[in-house]
């Protein structure tokens, strides 16, 4: 084998070593645990909640585990640390679980239902 080839290869083997494996999102409701102590804001709910992330990134989460609750907030008596949020979806039926980006689909839902279409008016008549 040349020196080129062999230089590329332990680059390749070097590069593969160093990119770390990303572990798949743990199940809070049977046994996982969060891989750090990072939590995020809830928007509106005065909660703060562990989501699963790799960096900034949390699309790949569907669960998340509540981690501390405003005193006074709209969450204050409805949800308590550590519950673990499985799905919303603003509407006022039964919540379905995440199927996209749990962080993301709570601010969707805690928007409440989409307003219904404005219907156009014709204009004055004159």
């Amino acid at each position: 084998m040349s020196k080129p080839f062999l230089k590329s290869r332990l680059l390749l083997i070097l590069l593969g070593a160093a990119i770390p494996a990303v572990a798949a999102p743990p199940d809070l409701t049977n046994g996982g645990v969060p891989g750090d102590t990072i939590s995020f804001n809830l928007g509106p709910t005065g909660a703060r909640g562990w989501v699963y992330h790799t960096r900034e990134n949390t699309s790949e989460s569907r669960q998340i585990q509540i981690k501390s609750v405003a005193s006074g907030s709209p969450a204050a008596g409805i949800l308590a640390a550590n519950d673990v949020i499985l799905g919303a979806n603003g509407t006022g039926q039964p919540a379905v679980n995440f199927t996209a980006d749990a962080r993301k689909s709570l601010a969707r839902a805690s928007q409440g239902p989409s307003p219904r279409p404005r219907r156009e008016l014709p204009p004055p008549s004159a």
